[in-house]
């Protein structure tokens, strides 16, 4: 189980004292929990004020075999949920989103890692 958020900008806001250099990975950006405006303006606002420079964001990864098993928790412990998961694997999902992302950013001094939101499904082929 990963560590709540708090600890992990805390963690950051140690680490900036210290005067190392770090990031954030925002991903797999889960619908329902951080897919709005001003939930990602909230986590922007506490990462700049940690120090952070760069943040990178990751869409959601719903291969068949990940959704299957989301899917067969959400029924289980949250099935009201099962629609916003199933319209976070559309393209209109994917760039609403990006461009709240985007707004967000801009007027920050931030770095958006890759420059653009990962999306695992249109990552290049390794070779």
């Amino acid at each position: 189980m990963a560590p709540p958020v708090s600890a992990r900008i805390q963690a950051l806001k140690e680490l900036h004292k210290a005067e190392i250099s770090t990031y954030a990975f925002i991903g797999p950006i889960l619908p329902h929990f951080i897919n709005n405006e001003e939930k990602i303006n909230q986590l922007l606002d506490k990462l700049q004020e940690v120090g952070i420079k760069e943040v990178w964001f990751e869409h959601i990864n719903l291969s068949p075999k990940i959704k299957a098993r989301l899917f067969d928790f959400l029924k289980k412990e949250s099935p009201e949920l099962i629609p916003e998961f199933e319209n976070a694997d559309t393209e209109e999902y994917r760039e609403k989103l990006e461009k709240i992302i985007h707004k967000a950013m801009k007027g920050r001094n931030l770095k958006m890692g890759l420059e653009k939101v990962i999306y695992h499904k249109k990552l290049p082929k390794k070779k």
